[in-house]
């Protein structure tokens, strides 16, 4: 699947590829030349349950490894409980609060483990976020003392729950300010019908030791290869 949006958005990107096969020559050039009328180059997530012969075909036609990114899942009947303590999480109510704590938190992103692959600029984040709710992302934000300290947002589609747009504000890490967003959103989850959850991280990440912390252990990995322009 190829997907478009701005160039500088995480959205535009190709997945799926490597699960029936290689892809035919004339389907890739289709694709790169889609992206490339739009003045930018495709950029392919590839999953190591993929078909490893498509590494080298990208990689023959010119693209690059530039990391990787790691899919976690939970069984949401397993899942850590949330415990009392003066984090407390809620459903956003004030969207323009949580979109600004969600995208200040991106901004500074946590320096442990793997580096992010991409840095986006505000109104890219702003524009992500705001996507991720058109498209039914319900969004929570965590409190600390009463002051707004963290977001975090879950999509839900039948037995699956995606964690998303996770970020806390550098005055609050390191406070469990994330595992409390986490743990609270697999409740509500399975509470609505979900019985898996999933999540993406970096590598060796902070948020990979938390949501590790809650249940969750690595279903697969992703490469992300991409071509020069």
């Amino acid at each position: 699947m190829a997907c478009y949006a701005p160039l500088d958005s995480p959205f535009t990107k190709v997945v799926g590829v490597g699960f029936a096969g290689l892809p035919p020559a004339g389907d890739l050039d289709a694709v790169e030349a889609r992206y490339a009328a739009h003045g930018g180059s495709a950029s392919f997530e590839i999953s190591t349950l993929a078909d490893p012969a498509v590494f080298e075909l990208l990689t023959e036609r010119g693209y690059r490894l530039l990391g990787f990114e790691d899919v976690l899942i939970c069984d949401l009947g397993a899942a850590a409980a949330s415990r009392p303590g003066d984090i407390a999480v809620e459903v956003a109510g004030d969207v323009e609060l949580w979109l600004s704590i969600a995208v200040e938190s991106a901004l500074t992103p946590d320096e442990i483990g793997v580096a992010q692959l991409d840095q986006f600029s505000p109104d890219v984040l702003l524009s992500a976020e705001r996507a991720g709710l058109d498209a039914g992302a319900v969004p929570y934000l965590a409190r600390v003392g009463g002051r707004a300290a963290g977001a975090g947002s879950v999509h839900l589609a039948g037995e699956f729950a995606q964690l998303t747009g996770a970020g806390t504000l550098p005055a609050f890490r390191r406070r469990g300010v994330q595992r409390e967003l986490i743990r609270r959103r697999l409740h509500d989850a399975e509470r609505a019908g979900a019985r898996y959850a999933l999540v993406t991280t970096q590598p060796g990440s902070s948020s990979q030791a938390n949501v590790r912390r809650s249940g969750f252990e690595l279903a697969y990995s992703r490469a992300v290869l991409a071509r020069p322009v």
